[in-house]
């Protein structure tokens, strides 16, 4: 019979068996697309991305008979107490071999954590937040993800419901064709006295982008588990974007 263990991530080494583990577990999937190896790991090192500023998170990685099987974050958002008034927690970062025995106690693990700091529900999978990738995937596993958007086994969702967890909201992801996208000319849309549109200025780009910040706060303000992001997040990722950044097609 398979013993069944959960460790705290605590050092370099653990912590590049929980970004390398899904490697591992999609190795023979051929539509699962994976991320930077960089960009996970500065994401998820508190010293290196500035969502740390806001959020904290506790790594854990899942062993079955020794082997490594499974991973899960436990996060907590003050800025989402501030912005809803819920107490509650997340869970993130969420892989699992289809064991439901290593799944229930990557999940007991993360219960726990919310149950000692008075937590009153927990809510997931967030990567770390609603603004990065979150969802698990229900249908359509013979596509691959696209840009923030999660790919996982069929299994997961079952794992997830057997652990007493019910779905929240859908997240739905459209697929538009080019032989159906209609390309226009944006100098031939006539101008308004109320509106105006423009291209993004790159010469100004960091102007631009904490404009969109503003946009999109405000425009996503009361969307379901919103929290605002910030302009040092913005920011961070606008950087690792300017070298294949189009600013004709920010609008």
């Amino acid at each position: 019979m398979s013993t069944y263990s959960v460790k705290l991530v605590s050092n370099h080494k653990e912590l590049s068996a929980f970004i390398g583990f899904p490697n591992t577990l999609y190795l023979h999937s051929q539509f699962w697309t994976p991320q930077l190896y960089s960009e996970r790991k500065e994401l998820l090192k508190a010293n290196k991305h500035p969502i740390h500023k806001n959020i904290k998170m506790k790594l854990f990685l899942g062993f079955k008979g020794g082997i490594l099987s499974g991973q899960i974050a436990f996060i907590e958002n003050p800025t989402h107490y501030e912005h809803w008034r819920q107490k509650t927690a997340f869970f993130g970062f969420y892989e699992s071999v289809n064991d439901q025995n290593m799944s229930n106690l990557l999940f007991e693990t993360v219960e726990n954590e919310a149950r000692k700091l008075s937590y009153e529900s927990i809510t997931g999978p967030f990567n770390p937040t609603i603004n990065y990738t979150c969802g698990v995937l229900v249908n359509c596993f013979d596509k691959p993800n696209t840009l923030n958007m999660p790919y996982n086994y069929d299994y997961y969702d079952q794992l997830i419901i057997n652990n007493n967890y019910q779905k929240a909201k859908d997240l739905l992801s459209f697929e538009v064709t080019r032989d159906k996208l209609k390309v226009f000319d944006i100098d031939k849309i006539p101008q308004s006295t109320e509106i105006h549109y423009r291209s993004a200025n790159k010469a100004e780009l960091d102007h631009e982008v904490l404009n969109m910040v503003k946009i999109f706060n405000n425009a996503w303000s009361n969307n379901w588990n919103f929290i605002p992001i910030t302009e040092e997040e913005t920011m961070h990722q606008a950087k690792s974007l300017k070298k294949i950044l189009n600013t004709e097609l920010m609008i």
